[in-house]
């Protein structure tokens, strides 16, 4: 069965990517796969207290968790079962990992991410992914 990744972060247009997703997936009778991918490293980690961080790192694990969520109920509304996965770590590189590991045949994220700084950062995982990937991509505008 042909398997699709599906990178979200709970971001709105991560979301529209996902609901994309799921509209192939049905069109290909394939099997999906949400991962998100919490920052064990935030930018500026170095400057910032360590309860700051921790504070930050369980708001993004809570987003994390609401967007799997919300995915799983989208599902079912379509008739489809999907499998997620939340990670802990580089988001570019371990999306990349994991889809090495589990033969995806497709990894499907968005051009960009969270609000205004993180698109920054987020902006260049989807093209972080683009290279780093071993399988094909597809990035949704």
């Amino acid at each position: 069965m042909y398997k699709i990744l599906v990178a979200t972060d709970g971001s709105d247009h991560s979301w529209r990517t996902f609901v994309e997703a799921v509209k192939m997936a049905k069109n290909l009778n394939a099997e999906i796969t949400v991962i998100t991918v919490v920052d064990d490293k935030p930018m500026l980690a170095a400057t910032i207290p360590f309860t700051v961080i921790e504070d930050y790192k369980g708001a993004m694990e809570k987003i994390a968790n609401e967007a799997l969520q919300k995915a799983i109920e989208y599902s079912q509304g379509e008739g489809m079962e999907i499998k997620t996965t939340l990670k802990h770590g580089h988001p570019a590189d371990t999306i990349c990992s994991f889809a090495e590991k589990n033969e995806f045949d497709l990894v499907v994220i968005g051009s960009r991410g969270l609000g205004k700084i993180e698109r920054l950062i987020l902006g260049s995982v989807s093209n972080h992914i683009a290279n780093c990937a071993k399988t094909n991509v597809l990035i949704v505008k």
